[in-house]
Protein backbone atom coordinates (compact mmCIF):
# COMPACT_ATOMS: atom_id res chain seq x y z
CA UNK A 1 0.00 0.00 0.00
CA UNK A 2 1.40 3.37 -0.95
CA UNK A 3 1.01 5.49 2.15
CA UNK A 4 1.52 9.11 1.02
CA UNK A 5 0.17 9.95 4.44
CA UNK A 6 -3.17 10.97 3.01
CA UNK A 7 -5.57 10.84 5.91
CA UNK A 8 -8.66 9.93 3.91
CA UNK A 9 -12.13 9.96 5.27
CA UNK A 10 -12.92 7.00 3.04
CA UNK A 11 -10.90 4.83 5.41
CA UNK A 12 -13.49 5.48 8.05
CA UNK A 13 -16.76 5.45 6.17
CA UNK A 14 -16.72 2.06 4.51
CA UNK A 15 -14.29 -0.68 3.70
CA UNK A 16 -16.44 -1.49 0.66
CA UNK A 17 -16.13 1.89 -1.05
CA UNK A 18 -12.92 2.76 -2.88
CA UNK A 19 -11.18 6.08 -2.34
CA UNK A 20 -11.97 7.07 -5.93
CA UNK A 21 -15.65 6.34 -5.32
CA UNK A 22 -15.51 8.49 -2.20
CA UNK A 23 -14.00 11.36 -4.13
CA UNK A 24 -16.56 11.01 -6.90
CA UNK A 25 -19.57 11.26 -4.58
CA UNK A 26 -18.43 13.99 -2.23
CA UNK A 27 -21.83 15.69 -1.81
CA UNK A 28 -23.42 12.38 -0.73
CA UNK A 29 -20.51 11.77 1.66
CA UNK A 30 -20.93 15.18 3.24
CA UNK A 31 -24.59 14.40 3.81
CA UNK A 32 -23.63 11.08 5.38
CA UNK A 33 -21.18 12.77 7.72
CA UNK A 34 -23.80 15.32 8.67
CA UNK A 35 -26.23 12.54 9.48
CA UNK A 36 -23.57 10.56 11.33
CA UNK A 37 -22.84 13.43 13.69
CA UNK A 38 -26.39 14.75 13.97
CA UNK A 39 -26.75 13.67 17.61
CA UNK A 40 -24.84 12.42 20.62
CA UNK A 41 -25.34 8.79 19.63
CA UNK A 42 -23.55 9.43 16.36
CA UNK A 43 -20.48 10.73 18.19
CA UNK A 44 -20.61 7.80 20.61
CA UNK A 45 -20.73 5.36 17.69
CA UNK A 46 -17.82 7.10 15.95
CA UNK A 47 -15.71 6.93 19.10
CA UNK A 48 -16.55 3.26 19.51
CA UNK A 49 -15.39 2.72 15.94
CA UNK A 50 -12.08 4.40 16.76
CA UNK A 51 -11.57 2.06 19.70
CA UNK A 52 -12.28 -0.89 17.41
CA UNK A 53 -9.49 0.35 15.13
CA UNK A 54 -7.13 0.36 18.11
CA UNK A 55 -7.56 -3.35 18.75
CA UNK A 56 -6.73 -4.37 15.17
CA UNK A 57 -3.88 -6.85 14.77
CA UNK A 58 -1.80 -4.17 13.04
CA UNK A 59 -1.92 -2.04 16.19
CA UNK A 60 -2.66 -2.85 19.83
CA UNK A 61 -4.44 -6.13 19.21
CA UNK A 62 -1.13 -7.79 18.33
CA UNK A 63 1.81 -6.03 16.70
CA UNK A 64 2.18 -3.21 19.26
CA UNK A 65 1.24 -5.48 22.16
CA UNK A 66 2.90 -8.90 21.90
CA UNK A 67 3.99 -8.97 18.25
CA UNK A 68 6.52 -6.93 16.27
CA UNK A 69 7.59 -4.57 19.04
CA UNK A 70 8.26 -7.53 21.36
CA UNK A 71 10.65 -9.04 18.82
CA UNK A 72 12.54 -5.74 18.98
CA UNK A 73 12.77 -6.29 22.74
CA UNK A 74 14.16 -9.82 22.09
CA UNK A 75 11.30 -11.36 24.07
CA UNK A 76 10.48 -14.28 21.78
CA UNK A 77 12.41 -17.09 20.16
CA UNK A 78 12.13 -17.18 16.39
CA UNK A 79 13.00 -19.41 13.46
CA UNK A 80 16.18 -18.85 11.47
CA UNK A 81 15.83 -16.47 8.52
CA UNK A 82 12.24 -15.61 9.46
CA UNK A 83 10.84 -12.09 9.37
CA UNK A 84 10.68 -12.20 13.16
CA UNK A 85 14.39 -13.04 13.43
CA UNK A 86 15.22 -10.16 11.09
CA UNK A 87 13.13 -7.80 13.23
CA UNK A 88 14.98 -8.96 16.34
CA UNK A 89 18.25 -8.25 14.50
CA UNK A 90 17.06 -4.72 13.60
CA UNK A 91 17.36 -5.59 9.91
CA UNK A 92 15.29 -2.67 8.68
CA UNK A 93 16.38 -3.02 5.04
CA UNK A 94 14.65 -6.39 4.62
CA UNK A 95 11.45 -6.14 2.56
CA UNK A 96 9.34 -8.26 4.90
CA UNK A 97 10.49 -6.22 7.91
CA UNK A 98 9.68 -2.98 6.12
CA UNK A 99 6.23 -4.34 5.34
CA UNK A 100 5.64 -5.16 9.02
CA UNK A 101 6.45 -1.64 10.14
CA UNK A 102 4.52 -0.07 7.27
CA UNK A 103 1.43 -1.92 8.52
CA UNK A 104 1.93 -0.47 12.01
CA UNK A 105 2.59 3.02 10.66
CA UNK A 106 -0.51 2.94 8.48
CA UNK A 107 -2.75 1.56 11.21
CA UNK A 108 -1.69 4.19 13.76
CA UNK A 109 -2.47 7.00 11.35
CA UNK A 110 -5.79 5.33 10.56
CA UNK A 111 -6.70 5.45 14.26
CA UNK A 112 -5.60 9.09 14.34
CA UNK A 113 -7.88 9.77 11.37
CA UNK A 114 -10.77 8.22 13.30
CA UNK A 115 -10.14 10.58 16.20
CA UNK A 116 -9.71 13.58 13.89
CA UNK A 117 -13.05 12.91 12.21
CA UNK A 118 -14.72 13.33 15.60
CA UNK A 119 -12.66 16.37 16.56
CA UNK A 120 -13.42 18.16 13.29
CA UNK A 121 -17.16 17.83 13.86
CA UNK A 122 -17.64 18.11 17.60
CA UNK A 123 -17.17 21.81 18.37
CA UNK A 124 -19.86 22.88 15.91
CA UNK A 125 -22.36 20.45 17.45
CA UNK A 126 -22.00 21.06 21.18
CA UNK A 127 -25.75 21.61 21.44
CA UNK A 128 -26.52 17.92 20.75
CA UNK A 129 -24.83 16.68 23.91
CA UNK A 130 -26.11 15.99 27.40
CA UNK A 131 -24.19 17.86 30.14
CA UNK A 132 -20.61 16.57 30.36
CA UNK A 133 -20.75 14.31 27.32
CA UNK A 134 -19.19 16.83 24.93
CA UNK A 135 -16.19 17.15 27.27
CA UNK A 136 -15.83 13.39 27.72
CA UNK A 137 -16.04 12.45 24.06
CA UNK A 138 -13.76 15.27 22.92
CA UNK A 139 -11.32 14.52 25.74
CA UNK A 140 -11.15 10.85 24.80
CA UNK A 141 -10.63 11.65 21.11
CA UNK A 142 -7.79 14.07 21.92
CA UNK A 143 -6.18 11.51 24.22
CA UNK A 144 -6.45 8.79 21.57
CA UNK A 145 -4.81 11.07 19.00
CA UNK A 146 -2.00 11.87 21.43
CA UNK A 147 -1.50 8.22 22.42
CA UNK A 148 -1.03 7.03 18.84
CA UNK A 149 1.24 9.93 17.91
CA UNK A 150 3.38 9.21 20.97
CA UNK A 151 3.87 5.60 19.92
CA UNK A 152 4.78 6.75 16.41
CA UNK A 153 7.38 8.97 18.04
CA UNK A 154 8.70 6.22 20.30
CA UNK A 155 9.01 3.78 17.41
CA UNK A 156 9.94 5.87 14.35
CA UNK A 157 11.27 9.00 16.05
CA UNK A 158 14.77 9.73 17.33
CA UNK A 159 16.19 8.62 20.64
CA UNK A 160 15.17 11.34 23.12
CA UNK A 161 18.81 11.90 24.03
CA UNK A 162 19.80 12.45 20.39
CA UNK A 163 17.24 14.76 18.83
CA UNK A 164 17.95 17.25 16.05
CA UNK A 165 16.28 20.20 14.34
CA UNK A 166 15.27 18.19 11.28
CA UNK A 167 11.78 17.05 10.33
CA UNK A 168 10.77 13.69 11.78
CA UNK A 169 7.06 12.84 11.56
CA UNK A 170 3.72 14.49 10.80
CA UNK A 171 1.48 15.32 13.75
CA UNK A 172 -1.86 15.09 12.02
CA UNK A 173 -4.81 17.13 13.32
CA UNK A 174 -7.02 17.33 10.22
CA UNK A 175 -8.84 15.01 7.84
CA UNK A 176 -8.35 15.46 4.12
CA UNK A 177 -6.57 14.37 0.98
CA UNK A 178 -3.69 16.81 1.27
CA UNK A 179 -0.22 15.60 2.14
CA UNK A 180 0.57 16.27 5.79
CA UNK A 181 3.97 17.83 6.19
CA UNK A 182 6.42 16.54 8.76
CA UNK A 183 7.19 18.39 11.96
CA UNK A 184 10.43 18.84 13.86
CA UNK A 185 10.87 17.00 17.14
CA UNK A 186 10.12 20.19 19.05
CA UNK A 187 7.00 20.95 17.01
CA UNK A 188 5.75 17.37 17.24
CA UNK A 189 6.18 17.10 21.00
CA UNK A 190 4.61 20.51 21.59
CA UNK A 191 1.49 19.48 19.67
CA UNK A 192 1.39 16.20 21.57
CA UNK A 193 1.70 17.99 24.90
CA UNK A 194 -1.10 20.39 23.96
CA UNK A 195 -3.44 17.50 23.15
CA UNK A 196 -2.71 15.89 26.52
CA UNK A 197 -3.26 19.12 28.44
CA UNK A 198 -6.49 19.83 26.57
CA UNK A 199 -7.75 16.28 27.17
CA UNK A 200 -6.94 16.54 30.87
CA UNK A 201 -8.78 19.85 31.16
CA UNK A 202 -11.90 18.46 29.50
CA UNK A 203 -12.02 15.24 31.52
CA UNK A 204 -10.99 16.44 34.96
CA UNK A 205 -14.36 17.71 36.18
CA UNK A 206 -16.78 15.39 34.37
CA UNK A 207 -15.15 11.96 34.07
CA UNK A 208 -17.16 9.57 36.28
CA UNK A 209 -13.96 7.76 37.20
CA UNK A 210 -13.39 10.66 39.61
CA UNK A 211 -15.97 10.36 42.42
CA UNK A 212 -17.82 13.43 43.67
CA UNK A 213 -16.06 12.99 47.01
CA UNK A 214 -12.77 13.62 45.19
CA UNK A 215 -13.94 16.67 43.24
CA UNK A 216 -15.73 15.05 40.33
CA UNK A 217 -19.03 16.36 39.02
CA UNK A 218 -22.17 14.25 39.32
CA UNK A 219 -23.82 14.09 35.90
CA UNK A 220 -27.52 13.62 35.35
CA UNK A 221 -27.44 11.48 32.22
CA UNK A 222 -29.73 9.28 30.20
CA UNK A 223 -29.50 5.51 30.54
CA UNK A 224 -27.85 5.35 27.11
CA UNK A 225 -25.14 7.81 28.12
CA UNK A 226 -24.58 6.10 31.47
CA UNK A 227 -24.13 2.76 29.72
CA UNK A 228 -21.67 4.35 27.32
CA UNK A 229 -19.57 5.53 30.27
CA UNK A 230 -19.34 2.14 31.96
CA UNK A 231 -15.92 0.48 32.36
CA UNK A 232 -13.90 3.68 32.25
CA UNK A 233 -10.63 1.77 32.55
CA UNK A 234 -11.02 0.44 29.01
CA UNK A 235 -11.33 3.98 27.68
CA UNK A 236 -9.19 7.11 27.70
CA UNK A 237 -10.29 8.26 31.13
CA UNK A 238 -8.86 11.14 33.17
CA UNK A 239 -6.31 8.95 34.98
CA UNK A 240 -5.22 7.41 31.68
CA UNK A 241 -4.41 10.92 30.45
CA UNK A 242 -2.38 11.62 33.59
CA UNK A 243 -0.51 8.35 33.05
CA UNK A 244 0.16 9.35 29.44
CA UNK A 245 1.52 12.67 30.69
CA UNK A 246 3.83 10.78 33.06
CA UNK A 247 5.16 8.76 30.11
CA UNK A 248 5.51 11.84 27.95
CA UNK A 249 7.35 14.00 30.48
CA UNK A 250 9.68 11.12 31.33
CA UNK A 251 10.47 10.69 27.64
CA UNK A 252 11.23 14.40 27.26
CA UNK A 253 13.80 14.31 30.07
CA UNK A 254 15.37 17.14 32.04
CA UNK A 255 14.71 18.08 35.64
CA UNK A 256 11.52 20.07 34.99
CA UNK A 257 9.96 17.32 32.92
CA UNK A 258 11.04 14.63 35.37
CA UNK A 259 9.42 16.58 38.18
CA UNK A 260 6.19 16.77 36.17
CA UNK A 261 6.38 13.04 35.40
CA UNK A 262 6.82 12.30 39.11
CA UNK A 263 3.77 14.38 40.04
CA UNK A 264 1.63 12.66 37.40
CA UNK A 265 2.78 9.17 38.39
CA UNK A 266 2.23 9.90 42.08
CA UNK A 267 -1.33 11.01 41.37
CA UNK A 268 -1.92 7.54 39.92
CA UNK A 269 -0.29 5.59 42.77
CA UNK A 270 -2.37 7.55 45.30
CA UNK A 271 -5.71 7.82 43.42
CA UNK A 272 -8.69 6.85 45.58
CA UNK A 273 -12.30 5.83 45.01
CA UNK A 274 -15.37 7.23 46.77
CA UNK A 275 -14.67 5.09 49.85
CA UNK A 276 -11.12 6.37 50.21
CA UNK A 277 -9.62 3.09 48.97
CA UNK A 278 -6.89 2.97 46.35
CA UNK A 279 -8.40 3.01 42.88
CA UNK A 280 -5.50 1.03 41.37
CA UNK A 281 -3.64 -1.66 43.31
CA UNK A 282 -0.53 -3.67 42.51
CA UNK A 283 -1.07 -7.20 41.26
CA UNK A 284 -0.22 -10.01 43.66
CA UNK A 285 -0.81 -13.70 44.33
CA UNK A 286 -4.44 -12.76 44.97
CA UNK A 287 -4.79 -11.82 41.29
CA UNK A 288 -3.15 -15.07 40.21
CA UNK A 289 -5.50 -17.10 42.40
CA UNK A 290 -8.36 -15.67 40.31
CA UNK A 291 -6.53 -16.34 37.03
CA UNK A 292 -6.16 -12.59 36.61
CA UNK A 293 -2.82 -12.96 34.87
CA UNK A 294 -2.64 -9.43 33.43
CA UNK A 295 -3.18 -7.90 36.89
CA UNK A 296 -6.37 -6.06 35.94
CA UNK A 297 -6.38 -4.21 39.28
CA UNK A 298 -3.45 -2.27 37.80
CA UNK A 299 -5.12 -1.39 34.50
CA UNK A 300 -5.26 2.37 34.10
CA UNK A 301 -5.97 2.11 30.38
CA UNK A 302 -6.83 -1.02 28.43
CA UNK A 303 -8.62 -2.12 25.28
CA UNK A 304 -11.43 -4.65 25.42
CA UNK A 305 -11.23 -7.78 23.29
CA UNK A 306 -14.28 -10.03 23.65
CA UNK A 307 -12.51 -12.89 21.85
CA UNK A 308 -9.30 -12.73 23.86
CA UNK A 309 -9.65 -16.30 25.13
CA UNK A 310 -9.49 -17.80 21.64
CA UNK A 311 -6.86 -15.36 20.38
CA UNK A 312 -4.56 -15.94 23.34
CA UNK A 313 -4.87 -19.71 23.20
CA UNK A 314 -4.03 -19.67 19.51
CA UNK A 315 -1.03 -17.37 19.91
CA UNK A 316 0.46 -18.74 23.12
CA UNK A 317 -0.59 -22.39 23.36
CA UNK A 318 -2.06 -24.07 20.27
CA UNK A 319 0.27 -22.52 17.70
CA UNK A 320 2.90 -21.42 20.19
CA UNK A 321 3.86 -18.44 18.05
CA UNK A 322 5.30 -16.62 21.06
CA UNK A 323 7.59 -18.50 23.43
CA UNK A 324 10.99 -18.33 25.13
CA UNK A 325 13.27 -21.22 26.05
CA UNK A 326 12.88 -21.92 29.75
CA UNK A 327 16.60 -22.49 30.30
CA UNK A 328 17.22 -19.03 28.79
CA UNK A 329 14.52 -17.12 30.65
CA UNK A 330 15.95 -18.52 33.85
CA UNK A 331 18.66 -17.79 34.85
CA UNK A 332 19.16 -14.90 32.37
CA UNK A 333 16.16 -12.86 33.51
CA UNK A 334 14.94 -14.74 36.57
CA UNK A 335 17.60 -16.21 38.90
CA UNK A 336 17.47 -19.91 39.69
CA UNK A 337 15.21 -20.58 42.64
CA UNK A 338 13.32 -17.32 42.21
CA UNK A 339 10.12 -16.69 44.17
CA UNK A 340 8.98 -14.03 41.70
CA UNK A 341 5.27 -14.53 40.99
CA UNK A 342 5.78 -13.25 37.45
CA UNK A 343 7.85 -16.33 36.71
CA UNK A 344 6.13 -18.93 38.88
CA UNK A 345 2.61 -17.74 38.13
CA UNK A 346 2.76 -16.44 34.57
CA UNK A 347 5.02 -18.85 32.68
CA UNK A 348 4.31 -22.49 31.92
CA UNK A 349 5.11 -25.29 29.47
CA UNK A 350 2.75 -26.27 26.67
CA UNK A 351 2.66 -29.02 24.10
CA UNK A 352 2.05 -27.25 20.83
CA UNK A 353 -0.03 -28.49 17.93
CA UNK A 354 3.15 -29.83 16.34
CA UNK A 355 3.91 -31.88 19.44
CA UNK A 356 6.87 -29.82 20.62
CA UNK A 357 7.06 -28.55 24.20
CA UNK A 358 7.40 -24.80 24.50
CA UNK A 359 7.60 -22.33 27.39
CA UNK A 360 5.24 -19.38 27.11
CA UNK A 361 3.42 -16.73 29.09
CA UNK A 362 -0.14 -16.99 30.43
CA UNK A 363 -0.74 -13.25 30.68
CA UNK A 364 -3.72 -13.13 28.33
CA UNK A 365 -5.15 -16.61 28.87
CA UNK A 366 -8.63 -16.93 30.35
CA UNK A 367 -9.80 -19.51 32.89
CA UNK A 368 -13.32 -20.90 32.56
CA UNK A 369 -13.54 -21.16 36.36
CA UNK A 370 -13.09 -17.41 36.88
CA UNK A 371 -14.40 -14.19 35.43
CA UNK A 372 -12.76 -13.43 32.10
CA UNK A 373 -10.42 -10.44 31.90
CA UNK A 374 -10.83 -9.65 28.22
CA UNK A 375 -8.42 -6.73 28.22
CA UNK A 376 -5.09 -5.83 26.67
CA UNK A 377 -3.43 -3.43 29.13
CA UNK A 378 -2.07 -0.24 27.56
CA UNK A 379 -0.93 1.39 30.81
CA UNK A 380 -0.57 -0.32 34.18
CA UNK A 381 0.11 0.91 37.70
CA UNK A 382 3.50 -0.84 37.81
CA UNK A 383 4.78 1.60 35.19
CA UNK A 384 3.71 4.54 37.33
CA UNK A 385 5.74 3.06 40.19
CA UNK A 386 8.77 2.82 37.91
CA UNK A 387 8.34 6.40 36.67
CA UNK A 388 8.01 7.74 40.21
CA UNK A 389 11.08 5.74 41.22
CA UNK A 390 13.12 7.16 38.36
CA UNK A 391 11.99 10.76 38.75
CA UNK A 392 11.76 11.19 42.52
CA UNK A 393 14.35 11.19 45.33
CA UNK A 394 16.33 7.99 45.85
CA UNK A 395 14.74 7.54 49.27
CA UNK A 396 11.29 7.62 47.65
CA UNK A 397 12.46 5.16 45.00
CA UNK A 398 13.51 2.76 47.76
CA UNK A 399 10.12 3.07 49.47
CA UNK A 400 8.19 2.47 46.25
CA UNK A 401 10.41 -0.43 45.24
CA UNK A 402 9.84 -2.07 48.60
CA UNK A 403 6.07 -1.95 47.97
CA UNK A 404 6.60 -3.34 44.50
CA UNK A 405 8.87 -6.17 45.66
CA UNK A 406 6.32 -7.23 48.28
CA UNK A 407 3.61 -7.44 45.62
CA UNK A 408 5.78 -9.58 43.33
CA UNK A 409 7.25 -11.67 46.17
CA UNK A 410 10.86 -10.85 45.30
CA UNK A 411 13.83 -10.01 47.47
CA UNK A 412 14.15 -6.32 48.25
CA UNK A 413 17.20 -4.56 46.84
CA UNK A 414 18.46 -1.61 48.87
CA UNK A 415 18.95 1.15 46.33
CA UNK A 416 22.23 2.95 46.98
CA UNK A 417 22.80 5.01 43.83
CA UNK A 418 21.17 6.34 40.66
CA UNK A 419 23.24 3.91 38.59
CA UNK A 420 21.96 0.97 40.61
CA UNK A 421 18.40 2.27 40.28
CA UNK A 422 18.70 2.40 36.49
CA UNK A 423 20.05 -1.15 36.42
CA UNK A 424 17.11 -2.34 38.51
CA UNK A 425 14.59 -0.50 36.33
CA UNK A 426 15.97 -1.96 33.09
CA UNK A 427 15.58 -5.48 34.45
CA UNK A 428 12.12 -4.72 35.86
CA UNK A 429 10.86 -3.25 32.58
CA UNK A 430 12.06 -6.46 30.93
CA UNK A 431 10.24 -8.73 33.37
CA UNK A 432 7.13 -6.68 34.05
CA UNK A 433 6.01 -5.80 30.53
CA UNK A 434 6.67 -9.07 28.76
CA UNK A 435 4.11 -9.33 25.92
CA UNK A 436 2.89 -5.76 26.52
CA UNK A 437 5.06 -3.84 24.08
CA UNK A 438 6.71 -1.43 26.53
CA UNK A 439 10.20 -2.81 27.19
CA UNK A 440 11.75 -1.73 23.86
CA UNK A 441 10.67 1.88 24.41
CA UNK A 442 12.29 1.87 27.84
CA UNK A 443 15.53 0.51 26.38
CA UNK A 444 15.46 3.21 23.69
CA UNK A 445 14.79 6.02 26.15
CA UNK A 446 17.57 4.85 28.46
CA UNK A 447 19.93 4.18 25.53
CA UNK A 448 20.61 0.63 26.71
CA UNK A 449 23.60 -0.64 24.76
CA UNK A 450 23.58 -4.26 25.86
CA UNK A 451 20.01 -5.46 25.33
CA UNK A 452 19.47 -8.86 26.91
CA UNK A 453 19.55 -11.64 24.26
CA UNK A 454 20.23 -9.21 21.38
CA UNK A 455 22.87 -10.15 18.82
CA UNK A 456 23.50 -6.53 17.93
CA UNK A 457 24.15 -3.51 20.16
CA UNK A 458 21.47 -1.04 21.14
CA UNK A 459 22.43 2.08 19.23
CA UNK A 460 20.79 4.69 17.03
CA UNK A 461 20.62 2.30 14.06
CA UNK A 462 18.83 -0.27 16.21
CA UNK A 463 16.48 2.02 18.09
CA UNK A 464 15.22 4.30 15.30
CA UNK A 465 12.93 2.40 12.95
CA UNK A 466 13.09 4.04 9.49
CA UNK A 467 9.94 5.52 8.03
CA UNK A 468 8.24 3.35 5.37
CA UNK A 469 9.91 3.81 2.01
CA UNK A 470 6.66 4.90 0.37
CA UNK A 471 6.38 7.70 2.91
CA UNK A 472 9.97 8.80 2.39
CA UNK A 473 9.64 8.71 -1.41
CA UNK A 474 6.43 10.68 -1.38
CA UNK A 475 7.80 13.23 1.08
CA UNK A 476 10.68 13.89 -1.26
Amino acid sequence: MKIKLYILACWLLSGLVSCNDWLDVKPETEMTLEEMYADQQGFQDALTGAYLNMKSTGAYGQQLMYGTVEYLAQHWDCSANSTQEKISQFNYVDNSVQSSFETIYTQLYKIIASANMILEQIDARQDVFEPGMYEIIKGEALAMRAYCHFDLLRLFGPMPTRTSTGKILPYVTTVGIDYHTHHTYQEFTELLKNDLIDAEGLLKQVDPIIPAEKGGEELNLSVSAENFLLARQVRFNYYAVKAMEARFFLWMGGETNKSAAYDCATELTEAEDSDGKLLFTLGSTDNLSKSDYSFSTEHILAIYEYNLKDRAESAFTTNSSYSKAQNVLSPDLYPAGTTDIRYLGLWTSYTSGSGSVVFSIKKFLQDDNHDEINQFPLIRLAEMYFIAMECGPLSEASRLYEEFCLSRDIELVNLQSEAQLEEVLIKEYNKEFYAEGQAFYAFKRLAVENILWAKFPGDEESYVVPLPLSEINYGN
